[in-house]
């Protein structure tokens, strides 16, 4: 195992010292298990010290004992765990092995606070991870399957990127940021921080590397900047939020210069179109945050390309000019440096094609906003501005909006060549967003003329093979030089394709039918044209509309289709529930084509599909939990289908795990899921009956859900007194038929034990239920209490009240848990003195005292010895 080099240095205690520092540790593991929340920070909280500031060669030894608290159902508990792990990463590198799932698990933890600092640590131990992996030149499993788990984690933190919790997405956007710094290569022009120098790029990653491959690292940096870009032009993200994204595509561009020309447009676009929902001093931080960051643009020297862009924009924004020259870099123009365009995503990167003498064609290659720009910067003139002014007053609301008097500056120099080239970009960008303008039109043409020409050069190719073969091979200067100006013609003389021309003929059903099964099979196997073509969805919605209106052998041979890889096919699986969902809902007006009820249609398709997954799919295989969760309606055949699932030895996990999404996740259904549920919890069978009071008791903290759970333990508890009375006690049958019914008590006592330690005043109903029951069920609830009154503790409110109030005919109970809290501590003075109070005033019972005995003083021993002996 590989180790940190600073492992040995960083321990300087001597011998004996580190020789009390293990014991020390496992005394504080074990009184936090025993404490509360806060007791169990303070004593997790030492051992952390312990073993990554005295002796780091504990950390091997005490790892998985720590890491297993990412269980525990206090939020801040899971968290120290996570700074544990980002710690300890910091140490020994070589422990993220052990990280990496756990990282994968918290990402969905319910507390948010619990997943911020998930995404935090992410941050870090991602660097962590990938140095380690580029630094393992030979194949290795271990780190191949932690890979594997880190890229399955950043795709996790990107999909948080949506989320509504503003904390999380600030964090989810510096992850970003972390990924395309770390997924792009440095440049000579790089700004990069002391602290981060030592940061791995793909520059250190050999072209060989046995499981890390460079063009998915720069399609996965091409995302993660996308992302980035997507959320400057959002309307609903929060100012937080934007000014974080505006510091991190900042940060980007600086250690990045590849994309500091792409940012500077993404920025000018975000002035330009400002969200309108921002207040006035939420505008101006935004506003101050774009000029801090582009006067930071102009110092940096690979800026020179875009100086003509970002000086109007700083004007705009309210910078002096004196401000801007001062920051602006002195360069000489013949030796500019330019803006390395190598690490730019391919996405972001431009054609540029030259002419004899070198210069860029301008009528194919300029972008969409300059070609707009070009166009309407001369028509600016003063008097056209005026009757476009006077044109729009009528619009304009009588009460001035408060974008605009928060957003509006004051033009210091209006009229000037250089004030006008700002308006026309501007509108240019508006424009080009809109969808309209010279640049967008000429786009439009230029891809259409090449679609054409594809379209027509397959077409002659089919025709003319030989001709186009000599062709190839040399033929002739005219043929050589033949451009666009042939191809229009021959494209407009084509005869137009009316399909009512080829189905004018009656045909009768079955050839109908026939024909429409060889249609959807022809779309079935050609994805891969639909997918190079670009029409991947609009192929998987004509397949899923014939399936649903004609029916037939369409709607087999898409259930087929299906069928043959569930994975590969869900997408087109998803799409045709939802189409027949929206024909059931009557969205869609469609014709009844059979007797059978659309409703019904959609609840066969879920049931046939659920029981295809059940025949083909592993028993650990979540897809039956995604395609639930994503259903847009629940059948009510799916409950019996669930519940199956949970009474399956082999689907026991999944059939739990998919019915506790349903409940939290489905309000509609909550109920009915929640009550099988919480039948299982008195199943037979061991298994089933622990998954699922295991899961009843994770759903007991939604205050919701947690008064129906306590309720129905009650019931089964209550259960007790009448299936198990008193008075069979009497005769010898029947009490030896009672011993052989001891797993029924355990099961109907199993739910509610388990719900003692999170509710503690269900102690009371307890004793009121174990006044009543026989004999036999009172063996049983002493045998249970165990691990549920430690857990409780002896400062438990109710547990020293029950003590005060303890009802008659209980003393054995009481009796019990004195001992199990007395047997690995010395009780509580305020229980010593309950319990003596107890004894005197209400329960003169002397097996009371035995549990506090060794606490009392010698004079009250010698007072009770006679009442003992």
């Amino acid at each position: 195992m590989a180790r940190d080099p600073r492992r040995r240095s960083s321990s300087q205690e001597s011998p004996g010292e580190k020789s009390e520092t293990s014991p020390r540790v496992v005394e504080l593991l074990n009184q936090s298990q025993l404490s509360g929340r806060d007791g169990k920070l303070n004593c997790l909280g030492q051992v952390q010290e312990l073993i990554l500031n005295r002796d780091l060669d504990l950390l091997d030894v005490f790892l998985e004992e720590f890491l297993a608290y990412h269980h525990d159902r206090h939020p801040d508990v899971r968290r120290l765990v996570v700074a544990f792990m980002e710690e300890a990463g910091k140490r020994d590198s070589y422990h993220t092995v052990k990280f990496a799932p756990l990282l994968s698990y918290l990402l969905h933890d319910e507390s948010p606070p619990v997943v911020k600092k998930v995404v935090q640590s992410s941050t870090f131990l991602y660097k962590v991870a990938l140095k380690l992996v580029v630094g393992q030149r030979q194949p290795s499993e271990p780190l191949s399957e932690m890979w594997k788990v880190m890229s399955e984690v950043r795709a996790q933190i990107q999909e948080l990127l949506q989320t509504s919790n503003d904390g999380v997405r600030t964090l989810v956007i510096k992850f970003l940021e972390m990924i395309v710094l770390t997924h792009s290569a440095k440049t000579e022009l790089s700004e990069v921080p002391k602290n981060m120098e030592l940061d791995v790029s793909l520059d250190m990653i050999a072209h060989d590397h046995p499981f890390i491959k460079l063009a998915d690292f720069k399609s996965s940096c091409g995302v993660a900047f996308e992302s980035l870009l997507t959320l400057t032009t959002s309307q609903s993200i929060s100012s937080v939020n934007l000014m974080a994204c505006i510091a991190c595509l900042a940060n980007i561009s600086r250690q990045r210069p590849g994309f500091m020309s792409v940012v500077a447009q993404a920025l000018e676009s975000l002035h330009a179109n400002m969200s309108p929902t921002y207040t006035k001093s939420h505008t101006n931080s935004v506003q101050k945050n774009l000029k801090t960051q582009l006067l930071s643009f102009l110092r940096h020297p690979a800026s020179g390309d875009i100086h003509s862009e970002l000086v109007p924009l700083l004007i705009e924004l309210g910078c002096p000019p004196a401000e801007i020259d001062k920051n602006k870099l002195k360069v000489d123009s013949s030796k500019r440096p330019r803006s390395d365009r190598g690490s730019l995503p391919a996405a972001k990167k431009t054609k540029l094609q030259t002419d004899e003498d070198g210069s860029a064609v301008a009528g194919m290659t300029m972008p969409a906003v300059d070609m707009t720009f070009e166009d309407i910067l001369p028509l600016l003139t003063p008097e056209r501005v005026a009757d476009i002014v006077f044109c729009t007053m009528e619009r304009l609301p009588d009460v001035c909006q408060e974008t605009f008097i928060t957003g509006y500056v004051p033009e210091d120099n209006p009229g000037t060549s250089l004030h006008i080239g700002f308006l026309a970009r501007m509108l240019a960008t508006q424009m080009t967003s809109a969808g309209v303008g010279v640049g967008m039109q000429k786009t439009r043409e230029k891809l259409l003329l090449q679609t054409q020409t594809q379209r027509v050069g397959s077409q002659l190719m089919a025709s003319d093979g030989t001709k186009l073969s000599e062709m190839s091979r040399g033929g002739s200067q005219e043929n050589e030089d033949w451009d666009k100006k042939d191809i229009v013609p021959r494209i407009r003389q084509q005869k137009q394709y009316i399909l009512s021309d080829v189905t004018r003929k009656n045909l009768d059903v079955a050839e109908l039918q026939q024909m429409t099964s060889s249609a959807m099979k022809r779309i079935q196997v050609n994805e891969k044209a639909a997918a190079r073509g670009g029409t991947l969805m609009d192929r998987i919605k004509l397949m899923v509309s014939l399936a649903t209106q004609l029916d037939g052998g369409c709607r087999e041979a898409l259930y087929d289709y299906v069928l043959s890889d569930l994975h590969l096919h869900y997408d087109v699986m998803l799409a045709w529930l939802y189409e027949e969902y929206a024909v059931a809902e009557g969205y869609k007006g469609l014709i009844q084509v059979t007797g059978q009820s659309t409703v019904e249609k959609y609840d066969k398709t879920v049931t046939d599909l659920l029981g295809a997954m059940k025949d083909q799919l592993d028993a650990k295989d979540k897809m039956f939990t995604r395609l639930l969760l994503d259903l847009p309606r629940i059948p009510p055949v799916v409950l019996d289908i669930v519940q199956s699932y949970c009474e399956d030895e082999d689907r026991v996990v999944l059939g739990v795990a998919t019915m506790r999404d349903l409940i939290l996740s489905r309000p509609a259904v909550q109920e009915q899921f929640l009550g099988v549920l919480l039948q299982l919890t008195g199943c037979q069978k061991e298994n089933v009956r622990i998954q699922a009071i295991h899961v009843a008791k994770r759903l007991h903290s939604k205050d919701l859900l947690s008064p129906e759970i306590e309720r129905f333990a009650c019931e089964q508890l209550d259960c007790l007194v009448t299936n198990f009375p008193t008075g069979a006690e009497n005769s010898e049958a029947a009490d030896a038929e009672i011993e052989q019914l001891d797993d029924s008590i355990y099961v109907c006592l199993q739910l509610f034990i388990g719900l003692l330690p999170l509710n503690h005043s269900l102690i009371h109903k307890l004793s009121a239920v174990y006044v009543e029951v026989s004999a036999s069920v009172k063996k049983v609830i002493l045998r249970m209490l165990d691990h549920a009154v430690r857990a409780m503790g002896m400062h438990s409110p109710d547990i020293h009240k029950f003590i005060e109030t303890c009802p008659q005919g209980a003393e054995t109970l009481l009796i019990r848990i004195l001992h199990i809290l007395t047997e690995r501590a010395a009780p509580l003075h305020d229980i010593v003195r309950r319990v003596r109070e107890l004894y005197r005033k209400q329960i003169p019972d002397v097996r009371v005292l035995v549990p506090i005995l060794n606490v009392l003083d010698k004079v009250i021993i010698m007072h009770y010895t006679w009442v003992i002996v």
